[in-house]
């Protein structure tokens, strides 16, 4: 028992601390004239061998079943409602983006101009890393081992409210924590109703897909860097 409960305090420090700890990586990475696919590569490496680590101390470490993270069965229901939420989320944030724009507050666009310039496969390869292992490190592991160490949901989800906030500033200043701390209210809402953290992700990575690919695609912005 000892030895799994250790095994959840690490997966935490990992969720919460090593994997928000990416944000810095990616900050020096988009610092860069234009990061190109080489330079990134290593960060995203760095992020799947997390979850991966993440992953076989749920099984190994803390004796559970990946289940114990939320419904991990894609049914079409599944499916149907992920997808929906995605994009309803996306014109949600959307509007909420373009009253941050116009309120002046700093924000992500200097760092999306640059990830725009990327081929449109890698963009679509981050929009799927990053909603996958996001779900997974902040409501499947974070949110759900913290509501059980302390028997409070409400203390859960606000910790990883605010770490999941705090990660996405180095890239878009005060602009980009406002809007990842009412999504990943919206995110934590969504998993604390249905317990399905597949739906989580299949939203998660719907919005990121319109965001990297699909309305720049319609806006006509094009890649132009291809490595």
């Amino acid at each position: 028992m000892e030895m799994q409960i250790l095994a959840t305090y690490i997966n935490l420090a990992i969720a919460l601390v090593a994997f928000p700890l990416g944000a810095l990586w990616a900050r020096r990475s988009f610092a860069l004239s234009q990061p190109t696919i080489k330079t990134l590569l290593p960060l995203y490496a760095y992020i799947c061998t997390l979850v991966i680590l993440v992953l076989l101390l749920v099984v190994y470490g803390e004796n559970r079943e990946f289940a114990s993270m939320g419904g991990m069965v894609p049914g079409m229901q599944v499916w149907v409602f992920g997808i929906g939420i995605g994009i309803a989320g996306v014109f949600i944030f959307g509007a909420i983006g373009a009253l941050i724009r116009r309120l002046r507050i700093p924000s992500y666009e200097p760092a999306l101009e640059k990830l725009l310039v990327l081929p449109v496969w890698f963009r679509c390869f981050i929009a799927i890393i990053s909603g996958i292992t996001e779900e997974i490190m902040f409501r499947g592991i974070g949110l759900n081992r913290i509501a059980e160490l302390s028997g409070s949901t409400s203390v859960a989800a606000v910790t990883t409210i605010v770490i999941f906030a705090a990660a996405h500033y180095p890239n878009g200043r005060w602009g980009q924590t406002i809007l990842a701390a009412l999504l990943g209210s919206g995110f934590t809402a969504v998993y604390l109703y249905t317990d399905n953290l597949v739906l989580n992700i299949i939203a998660h990575v719907t919005m990121d897909i319109m965001g990297f690919v699909l309305f720049p695609a319609l806006a006509g912005k094009q890649s132009k860097t291809p490595e």
